[in-house]
């Protein structure tokens, strides 16, 4: 390993690099960036995803015209479930595969 001693006094920005095998390599501190920036971009998945999630987030998370329809329903003694629909519901939610309770 070498340290490179030289230091432009007039300058006085170049500093000494310690390098591997090579020669000394030295810094400039404070100098510009190379002119390349780095850059980021979004596939457009990432952006169809960012555009679903906006709209979903406006999506009220009680649907009130369904709660409205059912009381309606429930008021008027015309709501009625069959015993295959609540059964069918009570293996989606509680099954083995349900994700209730886990």
């Amino acid at each position: 390993m070498k340290v490179d001693p030289k230091l432009d006094t007039q300058q006085g920005q170049l500093t000494g690099r310690v390098t591997g095998a090579g020669s000394p390599q030295p810094s400039r501190t404070g100098a510009s960036k190379s002119q390349s920036a780095d850059q980021a971009s979004l596939s457009n998945d990432a952006v169809s995803l960012s555009n679903l999630s906006a709209a979903l987030s406006n999506v009220p998370e009680i649907r009130q015209d369904r709660v409205n329809a059912i009381a309606q329903a429930l008021r008027n003694g015309s709501y009625s479930v069959s015993d295959q629909q609540i059964a069918e519901a009570m293996l989606r939610d509680y099954g083995p595969s349900g994700s209730a309770g886990k």
